[in-house]
C-alpha cells in the first residue's frame, strides 16, 4: 500500500472528478436497466413493440454521448500533458462537444418520431456522424498519446519510471513484501 501510495505523490496522478463520472456512469446502468426491464418483462413477446423507441434509450444517448465526452477528453487533456502542444487536444475536445450535441438531437428527434424506422430514415446520417466522431476521437487519442510517449522515451518520465521501479523493488526486499 505504501508503494500505491508513494506512486501517486510522485506522479500527481491528474484525475477527473471521480463523482460526477461515478454518477454519470451510474445513471447509464439504470437507463440500461429499465430498458431491459421494459423490453424483457413489460412487453415481452411483443414484436410491435421492438420498433418503438421508449424514452429510456433517449435519455441512455444522451448520458453515453457526455460519458464519452467525459472520458475522451481527460485523454486529450493526458496527451496535453504529455506533448505540451494544444492543437492535438483541441481537436478531441472539440469533437466532444460536438458528439454531446449530436447526442442531444438524436434524443429529441427520437423523442419526437417515436419509431425506429422513421428515426433511422430520416437521421440516420447524423447517428453515422456520431459514431464516426467517437471513433476518430479515439484513433486521435490513441496515436498521439502513442507518439508522444514513444518520442519521449528518453526523456523525465522514462527515467522517473527506472526510479521508481528501482524504489518499489527495494521497498519491497527491504520489507519482505514477496512473502505471504
Amino acid at each position: 500500500m505504501d508503494a500505491i501510495r508513494l506512486f501517486h505523490v510522485q506522479m500527481r496522478i491528474d484525475q477527473p472528478n471521480d463523482l460526477t463520472l461515478r454518477f454519470l456512469e451510474t445513471v447509464l446502468t439504470i437507463l440500461s436497466m429499465c430498458y431491459v426491464y421494459d423490453m424483457l418483462i413489460s412487453h415481452f413477446g411483443d414484436n410491435q413493440y421492438v420498433l418503438h423507441v421508449p424514452w429510456t434509450i433517449d435519455m441512455f444517448t444522451i448520458f453515453q454521448g457526455l460519458v464519452g465526452a467525459a472520458v475522451q477528453s481527460y485523454f486529450a487533456y493526458r496527451v496535453f500533458k504529455v506533448s505540451k502542444w494544444w492543437i492535438t487536444p483541441m481537436f478531441v475536445w472539440f469533437g466532444s462537444l460536438a458528439r454531446v450535441a449530436i447526442c442531444i438531437v438524436v434524443a429529441t428527434m427520437d423523442l419526437r418520431f417515436g419509431d425506429l424506422a422513421a428515426v433511422v430514415d430520416r437521421i440516420g446520417s447524423v447517428i453515422s456522424t456520431s459514431f464516426s466522431i467517437s471513433v476518430a476521437m479515439d484513433i486521435i487519442n490513441t496515436v498521439s498519446l502513442t507518439w508522444f510517449l514513444v518520442t519521449n522515451r528518453n526523456s523525465g518520465l522514462a527515467r522517473y519510471s527506472i526510479t521508481f521501479q528501482s524504489s518499489m523493488l527495494d521497498g519491497c526486499v527491504s520489507t519482505h513484501a514477496w512473502v505471504d
